[in-house]
């Protein structure tokens, strides 16, 4: 999901619906995912940066944390927190996360 989304031909779509209070609802679910999924990981003992079953790690949540970024302008209330729980918990277990240019990215949101 994390690479669909930053794919240029499908950010035209986000891009061109006007519809701010929609795309933070979006914004917020692809979020309530990540944490699941992040939840189920440490449960599982697979969220670790390297020796996981799951390859790319720092990479899937990059590209998370990339395209919704990239949102911030269009959603009238995207953030509850859960961009800086990410990384929280990233940080915690030694996962740094990783894309091209990213970190600026990551830096905006750990300022707040």
């Amino acid at each position: 999901m994390a690479l669909f989304l930053n794919r240029s031909a499908g950010l035209g779509q986000w891009y061109g619906i006007d519809d701010s209070e929609g795309n933070a609802k979006r914004v917020m679910l692809f979020g309530t995912a990540l944490l699941t999924a992040i939840d189920i990981l440490l449960k599982k003992d697979l969220f670790k940066p390297d020796n996981s079953e799951i390859r790319n790690t720092p990479m899937i949540l990059g590209q998370f944390l990339n395209f919704v970024h990239d949102m911030k302008e269009m959603c009238t209330a995207n953030e509850d927190g859960w961009k800086r729980t990410v990384l929280e918990r990233a940080d915690t277990h030694g996962i740094n996360p990783f894309m091209i240019s990213l970190d600026h990215v990551i830096n905006e949101i750990r300022k707040g």
